[in-house]
């Protein structure tokens, strides 16, 4: 393993702000895991939501990493994974 060539450049996140984000994804995950026997195994997608899908163009670079304010079901995660397992866990 080699060391990072400039020694003195800061971190990209302050150690605080690493500190929030590496708690809300423990947050996540546990949450994940604690309601994964009632999710169904498989939704499928009707061939209208797929064609959706495609025609989304990509961003041109990531999102900026921001911690969910809600540690119970994550109803603030403005993400599309986030609002699936809600609506596939309520039916």
């Amino acid at each position: 393993m080699t060391a990072h060539p400039d020694k003195s450049a800061p971190p990209a996140l302050d150690p605080e702000h690493f500190r929030r984000l590496a708690h809300a994804a423990v947050d996540l995950a546990a949450d994940y895991l604690a309601g994964i026997a009632a999710m169904p195994v498989f939704r499928p997608m009707s061939p209208a939501e797929r064609a959706g899908l495609m025609q989304e163009p990509l961003a041109a670079r990531g999102a900026e990493p921001r911690p969910c304010s809600s540690a119970s079901a994550r109803p603030s995660c403005p993400t599309r994974w986030a609002t699936d397992i809600r609506d596939s866990s309520a039916g």
